[in-house]
This record gives structure tokens, C-alpha cells and sequence, in this order.
């Protein structure tokens, strides 16, 4: 970890590092108001193809800065979709709080959430021990989404878009797929990422990372998702299916859309692994 001020020679060489320095005093004064920039400690996290994220210290208090190069089109679209979403969930306790964000900068600053990456904590005890906890964090983000109106099935939708599902899967699963209706189209994170999840001390699910949020099908994280956590499951299917939509139930009470889901999952699923057996075949 380094501190901003002390180490600007070596640090600044990082040009978004340098991005983030302008901003030190702002940054400061949200984190702790009782402390200077030259307190401000940042450690880089990861990020890649013009984006950064910075563990941000500043006396007690820690957060998270995420940073886009907000020069290029599509990080600034990137940035703003991240900025509308934790706005939008602000208040909600299971997702990183926002703190900031600063459109001329092209960062964000949020709650530095704690906890075990839920890729990690299913690879050590199991997809089954988080598909629960999991689909409550679903289940709440589907509740605080607005809804509008859709007239196509799965298959019509899965036709019209590139989704980054195998498309093989979905010719395979496209039958299938016609019967079920999309009932209705909101804002999804569209990142069915594990290592976007954390679990806390307490057991709960926590979400992040935003930035590629989109209008999509009703539930669409819930396919994502659960395609990702089946993945990392060697048994059956329906056990982390069960889970998963135990949890998203638990929140939304609505059987119907649940249902849908898990066939949507399910015939994915089948469609997938059969097209990865004949390429060991």
C-alpha cells in the first residue's frame, strides 16, 4: 500500500494512478473529513483495459475506488452504468454502499465490503453451500428493479441478441426454450461472475461490480448465475437449482417466474454439457 503524496515520483508513473491523485483531497474528505489527502492510502486491487480498482485507506475508514478511462466511449458508458446502479441500489445493505463518484473523474467510490469470494468459498465447501444465500441476493436485486412489459419467449430473445452464451447450447435448447415466455424486461447486473459475490461473516451474500448492468429478461442473472455455479458442481444439477431458487423465492414470491427460470437453467445446462461431451467424444 502507498501513499499518494509521499510516493508521487514512482507512483505517478501509473497514468491512472495519476488520474486518481487529482482527486486525492475529495477523496479524503468523503472517506474521513478529519483527514488530509496526504493521509489517503491506496493499494491496487486489479483492473485491466483501461479500468483500476484501488483499496482506499484514509485513517480508519476504508473503501473501494473504482476507476474507468472514461476517454474511451466504451468505458465511459462502462462507468456510467456502474455510477446509475449503485445510485439506483443506494440504501440496500447487501451491495458495496456508495460513497462518491465523480463524473469528470470517471471514478466511483463505494463501502469496502469483507468477506470470502463466494468462487472461492464454493470451491472449497461446494456450489450447494452458497446457492441459497446466492439466490436471496438475486431475488432482492430482481426486487428492486422496475419492470416493463415483454411479448417473446426465451428462444425468441436468445435469437435476437448476442448474449455470450454458447450460441451451439442455444440452437440445441431452442425448442425448449419457445414454450417458456420472458415475463418482463428490467435492469440486470448481466454478470453471472463468482467473484463478484462475497460472503460475510454473517452468511450473507454481497454484490458488486456493475459496469456491465444492461436491460435484460426478468431473471437473466439468475440464469448467468446459476450456469456458473453449476459449473463448478460435479453432481446433478437440480440440488444448486433447488437452492438457488429456494433463495431468489425466499425474497420474490413469485412461483411462476421462478419456475421458468429453473427450466431456462436447466435446458441450457443440458444443452451445454452435451455439446462439451462430444468435444471429449
Amino acid at each position: 500500500m502507498q501513499n499518494v503524496a509521499s510516493q508521487q515520483d514512482d507512483f505517478y508513473g501509473d497514468r491512472m494512478t495519476a488520474q486518481v491523485a487529482r482527486w486525492a483531497e475529495g477523496i479524503a474528505a468523503v472517506l474521513s473529513p478529519d483527514e488530509s489527502a496526504s493521509a489517503l492510502q491506496l493499494e491496487r486491487l486489479g483492473g485491466r483495459d483501461g479500468r483500476a480498482v484501488y483499496k482506499v485507506v484514509c485513517g480508519t475508514r476504508v473503501g473501494v475506488l473504482k476507476l474507468f478511462d472514461h476517454s474511451r466511449p466504451a468505458l465511459r458508458d462502462a462507468y456510467l452504468r456502474e455510477r446509475d446502479m449503485l445510485v439506483q441500489l443506494k440504501g440496500w445493505s447487501r451491495t458495496a454502499r456508495h460513497l462518491a463518484h465523480c463524473d469528470a473523474g470517471g471514478f466511483v467510490l463505494t463501502q469496502y465490503l469483507r468477506g470470502t469470494p463466494v468462487s472461492q468459498y464454493a470451491e472449497r465447501h461446494g456450489a450447494l453451500s452458497v446457492a441459497r444465500a446466492v439466490g436471496v441476493w438475486l431475488g432482492g436485486l430482481d426486487a428492486r428493479m422496475i419492470t416493463r412489459p415483454a411479448f417473446a419467449s426465451w428462444s425468441d430473445y436468445l435469437a435476437s441478441v448476442r448474449t455470450g452464451l454458447p450460441q451451439s447450447a442455444v440452437d440445441g435448447a431452442d425448442a425448449a426454450l419457445g414454450s417458456l415466455p420472458v415475463r418482463g424486461m428490467a435492469l440486470a447486473r448481466n454478470d453471472g461472475n463468482l467473484s463478484n459475490f462475497v460472503m460475510n461473516g454473517s452468511g450473507h451474500c454481497l454484490g458488486f461490480d456493475f459496469e456491465r448492468a444492461r436491460v435484460k429478461p426478468r431473471g437473466w442473472d439468475f440464469v448467468l448465475t446459476a450456469l456458473e455455479l453449476t459449473a463448478q458442481s460435479p453432481g446433478p444439477v437440480d440440488p444448486v437449482l433447488d437452492r438457488l431458487a429456494d433463495g431468489f423465492a425466499s425474497v420474490r414470491d413469485q412461483n411462476t417466474l421462478v419456475q421458468d427460470l429453473r427450466d431456462v437453467v436447466r435446458f441450457l445446462f443440458t444443452e451445454i454439457s452435451a455439446q462439451s461431451h462430444k468435444m471429449e467424444g
